[in-house]
């Protein structure tokens, strides 16, 4: 396993779950999140949850990070997510909205 480029702090405020994401991420950092975030969860011992996303310091992603993002998104609206929610900053937004469309994540 590689070494973990970015950060993250998960945190919590009843049923919104509140992740905070900086720097640049590679595939580690998003599987260490994702190692961390479900048993915070399941921690929690919520039937329903809100997640919030505070992209404002993120500033991208490996293609190949995207990919377990996504699988957690998925595990989550399997396990109790109703809500999402992002705060982006303008160049995030061109990311997501523009560069996302050419990953292939198949």
């Amino acid at each position: 396993m590689g070494i973990s480029h970015g950060e993250y702090e998960i945190d919590s405020k009843g049923e919104i779950i509140i992740v905070i994401f900086t720097g640049t991420w590679n595939k580690e950092c998003s599987e260490e999140l994702i190692e961390k975030y479900i048993p915070f969860i399941e921690r929690k011992k919520v039937h329903k949850f809100g997640v919030l996303a505070d992209l404002q310091n993120f500033e991208g992603a490996t293609p190949d990070a995207a990919k377990p993002l996504i699988e957690l998104s998925l595990w989550g609206s399997k396990n109790g997510q109703v809500a999402r929610a992002q705060i982006i900053n303008t160049e995030f937004k061109y990311f997501a909205v523009k560069d996302m469309q050419n990953l292939n994540l198949g």
